[in-house]
């Protein structure tokens, strides 16, 4: 088992500081079963910059046999320091 977010966020992973992990299944699919074959899909919904870093929300299912089972949110804080075009407008 590996995190379905790594290639949703390209970067350096130690700098990632987790903010919020929440799940639901998705109406009316089936619980998983032992020896379910899954597979998941993430995209980015939202980079928002802070004074800490960048907070970067990401969504992303899992499927089995085709369909949503489950619906995963999380939210990660990459720390550091990055260009504002703001500051300098």
């Amino acid at each position: 088992m590996k995190s379905i977010f790594t290639i949703s966020i390209n970067g350096n992973l130690p700098k990632l500081v987790h903010l919020l992990n929440g799940f639901r299944m998705v109406d009316g699919a089936k619980p998983l079963q032992v020896g379910d074959v899954c597979r998941a899909e993430t995209c980015i919904t939202s980079v928002m910059n802070a004074n800490e870093g960048k907070i970067i929300k990401v969504k992303g299912h899992i499927y089995c046999q085709g369909m949503p089972v489950v619906e995963v949110i999380s939210a990660f804080l990459y720390c550091g320091c990055f260009f504002r075009l703001s500051q300098y407008v």
